[in-house]
Parts: C-alpha cells; structure tokens; sequence
C-alpha cells in the first residue's frame, strides 16, 4: 500500500525558529538536536489536534511529547551546570558528584542466618559532571547551587519522574490516563525551566 502524506508545510515548523531559541546553548550539535526534538514535539501536537486519534494512539502521542519534553530539560540542565563549573571558580568544586563505595576487607563474625559482620574500606570519590550524570543528580547540584529554588527543582523533579517513565518493566498500571492538560502543565513547567537556565548562562556572557 502506497504511503500518503502529512502535509509536511501544515504539521512542522521550520527548524530555524527552533535552533533561534536554543540560541543560547553554544554547542552546535546539542543545539541542533534540541531544535529537531522540539520540532518533532511541534509535530506530534499538530497532529493530534488536526486529526480524530482515539485509543492506544492518542495517549501514547501524548506520553511521547512528555517523554521528549523531559529530554529537553534534562539536556539543558545538563549544559547549564557544565557551562557554570566552567565559568564560576566558586562554583566549580561544588559541581562534582559524589560517589561512595565500600570494599570488603575481611570477616569478623559469621552469622548463623547466613549474614556477616565484615570489615570494609570506605572510599568517597568526586566526579565532574557528563553528558551520562544522572537527571537526579542533576537536580541536586541545581538546588544546591541555588540555579533552582525549592518550587522549581520541584518542578524539574516532577520532570524527571515523568521521563523516567519510558521504562516500561518499572510502570505499575497502564499508561491510559495522559490528557491535553498533562501537556500544558509540562510545557508550563519545561519553559520556566529553560527561561531559569538561559537567564543563568546570560550572566556570564
């Protein structure tokens, strides 16, 4: 069966609009991409509002927009606080990420319930932030560095639990409850988001 068209002139946008708003994210490839990600979210909308979608269809394009959305922010989170640990001296030992480890070193008692009392070295390491750090670690730094205040790493937190649920082994019910104004919300929360962080790298241009 032959494939008909979307209309492509009616249901995206230009990408220029897009990479024009991310003006401020300096990497070139991240920029890009996050203007190629709003303009699929920009095509999902429209295609939900320009056709009848029922069912399975409907909330999966809905889930799919919030997925994307989460990506977004998560991704300018992430450029941000790099940018800052650059940039601010003060800030840049406070933009590591912690990590705890312990080695068993040897057994002191064993235990007849199968447990162990064991003596083991404790290890604390510092991390610079990556492209791979975690959105909850993300987060963290974000309030603790003051970027976010209470309400808004609240907002990102909500963000982060939302994208997370792309992992479908971890749901504990069906995905069949996401409306328009689950939309709303995410893309009310995503702007503050973005308008927080571009704000922040303004500082130091």
């Amino acid at each position: 069966m032959a494939k008909s068209s979307l209309s492509p002139s009616r249901l995206t946008s230009d990408l220029d609009i897009f990479l024009e708003r991310f003006k401020f994210v300096t990497d070139d490839t991240m920029r890009t991409n996050l203007a190629a990600a709003f303009q699929y979210l920009v095509f999902l909308a429209e295609l939900e509002r320009t056709y009848i979608l029922e069912g399975t269809a409907k909330y999966l394009i809905f889930k799919d927009i919030m997925l994307h959305t989460g990506s977004v922010v998560e991704c300018i989170l992430n450029f941000t606080l790099q940018i800052l640990a650059t940039k601010d001296q003060k800030l840049k030992n406070r933009l590591l990420i912690e990590h705890t480890s312990y080695a068993r070193d040897g057994l002191i008692h064993k235990l007849t319930d199968g447990k162990e009392i064991v003596y083991c070295t404790k290890t604390k390491t510092q991390e610079a932030i990556t492209g791979d750090t975690k959105y909850n670690d993300l987060n963290r730094l974000a309030l603790s560095t003051r970027l976010f205040n209470r309400r808004l790493f609240g907002k990102s937190d909500t963000i982060r639990k939302i994208r997370n649920r792309i992992h479908l082994c971890g749901l504990d019910s069906v995905e069949d409850y996401y409306t328009k104004k689950d939309i709303e919300k995410i893309f009310s929360d995503a702007k503050e988001i973005i308008d927080c962080c571009e704000s922040k790298l303004a500082e130091y241009d």
